[in-house]
């Protein structure tokens, strides 16, 4: 079955989307800084199932959703962008919901990630997305794997970074001797 919307209900289904997705994310208290041990935990989900059928898990639609800045949300859903990388772990196999978060990204950031992945893939007529839009859900992507940065860094050697590797060795030094000067 097809549905087709108007534009203005299209953007009223959009608008109550975005606002359940801004309702159901998970910020931390104003001023806090720390919530424990437990703080960036991600726990086991329980899908309420009793047997792993591991085909089921992973084409089952449990409404997860990811929400990223542009222009790396649209190019992860376009399949230029095939690796997403967290702090946290997650147990989760299968469909993952991508949003584009609020902010809109400037041409020389869309320049210099749109030339970065033509270098990486060598190839000059990848196909890029027309638009980056904001404040919307993008569409969805299938989690195959979730590995530690060591682990990774084994795997894929040359994995999607467009940073410069030097340059975020100084970063990362910068930052981890940030949080000892007050």
């Amino acid at each position: 079955m097809v549905i087709a919307l108007d534009f203005a209900t299209r953007r009223n289904v959009n608008d109550d989307l975005v606002n359940l997705l801004i309702q159901m994310r998970h910020k931390k208290p104003v001023g806090e800084e720390d919530l424990g041990e437990d703080d960036g935990v991600m726990p086991i989900i329980d899908y309420g199932t009793r047997v792993f059928d591991e085909d089921l898990m992973v084409n089952m639609d449990h409404g997860l959703c990811l929400s990223m800045h542009q222009p790396y949300a649209s190019l992860l859903v376009a399949g230029v962008k095939k690796h997403e990388g967290r702090t946290w772990p997650t147990t989760h196999r299968g469909r993952l919901w991508i949003a584009a978060a609020a902010k809109s990204p400037d041409e020389d950031e869309i320049d210099v990630v749109e030339s970065f992945y033509r270098e990486y893939y060598q190839d000059s007529t990848l196909t890029f997305p027309k638009e980056y839009p904001t404040s919307c859900l993008l569409g969805c992507i299938s989690v195959d794997d979730c590995m530690d940065q060591d682990s990774y860094r084994k795997k894929y050697p040359n994995g999607e970074n467009p940073l410069d590797k030097e340059l975020h060795k100084c970063a990362k030094m910068a930052l981890q001797h940030a949080k000892y000067i007050s």
